[in-house]
């Protein structure tokens, strides 16, 4: 298990053999055949994961209480006795999944995200808002009634590792055959309703995909928060749902979700002038999102257009990315 994560052997061994044990040896010998020669601190410190990268110690982890490793009361002790210490530095194994019934854990920042996992993404309208009913609700199995044309549902499992461009690349593909990134990426532009929306997109892809590669997360944008049903709206005594729709959303690890709005001049105005009941309506979403477990970030339009744009907004992702530890 160790050696998946960690070298125990040199590349020049195996071309010009070694005048010694390897480590991976006297580990063989250490710790299997003479139990109590090391300590697991000392073997620790040989094979370097006390100076290795947390993803990389998170994985150690994660194999260590994975159900081949250990499983039933041994699984649970271990992960609860590993979380007491994780916890001092805040973060946690927990459970993500099962395989044959047993649990699966995962290493994560105990940072709260989002409860729940996404099941249904609304995303990219550049039309009328679409009509949705429920194919199956036992399942939340949606269908577009009508509008269909406006927008692109993803309903794919979005797990622990958040939503990927990679993997939204790939979705593309089997919904559009023959459709490439590239094809995705004008797709997504034709939701965009303003410069500086435009700028923002194409900036986050010009700086990051290369870099990031297969790790990129997806930047989805015009996003569905709340949806009414078009009968509901016909109801007087009801109050129409805020936030319909987000500007931008990201899926990060970990259930994290950020929210990033784009603020031109009708997010606080009404009829071209100022309007605090405008105002009031957008931070009361805001305080809302935020006590579910989003982030939201806002940029003024006047902010993404114009000389020092681009500075900007890569400056922004640059510390989100480090905020939640995406380039390590």
């Amino acid at each position: 298990m160790i050696e998946v994560y960690f070298p125990l052997s040199s590349p020049f061994e195996a071309f010009f053999g070694s005048k010694g044990p390897s480590l991976r040896d006297q580990i063989i010998r250490h710790m299997d055949q003479h139990p109590g020669d090391w300590s697991v601190e000392g073997l620790f410190g040989k094979i370097g994961a006390f100076d290795c990268s947390r993803a990389r110690f998170g994985a150690l982890l994660e194999q260590a209480v994975h159900p081949l490793s250990r499983s039933g009361d041994e699984q649970a002790k271990t992960v609860a006795a590993l979380n007491k210490v994780l916890s001092r530095d805040g973060y946690e194994l927990a459970q993500d999944g099962e395989i044959s019934g047993h649990p699966l854990f995962s290493f994560r920042s105990l940072v709260r995200g989002v409860g729940g996992r996404p099941k249904n993404l609304i995303f990219a309208s550049r039309g009328p808002k679409p009509e949705i009913g429920f194919a199956d609700a036992i399942n939340n199995d949606i269908v577009i009634l009508s509008g269909e044309e406006s927008c692109l549902v993803y309903d794919r499992p979005i797990g622990a590792s958040g939503l990927l461009w990679s993997e939204l690349v790939a979705w593309w593909g089997e919904v559009a055959p023959g459709a490439d990134a590239a094809k995705l990426g004008a797709r997504l532009q034709e939701s965009l309703a303003s410069d500086a929306e435009r700028k923002l997109f194409a900036t986050y892809f010009k700086s990051y995909r290369s870099a990031l590669g297969e790790e990129l997360p997806a930047l989805l944008p015009q996003v569905y928060l709340h949806y009414d049903p078009a009968v509901v709206k016909t109801l007087r005594h009801r109050l129409p749902l805020p936030r319909q729709r987000m500007d931008f959303l990201m899926l990060l690890r970990n259930r994290q979700r950020i929210v990033i709005e784009v603020d031109g001049k009708h997010h606080f105005s009404e009829n071209d002038l100022p309007s605090l009941n405008v105002y009031a309506d957008m931070v009361s979403a805001d305080r809302e999102l935020r006590l579910a477990g989003y982030e939201v970030y806002r940029f003024g339009a006047n902010e993404l257009v114009g000389s020092g744009a681009e500075a900007r907004i890569t400056d922004f992702f640059e510390k989100l990315f480090r905020l939640h530890r995406i380039r390590q």
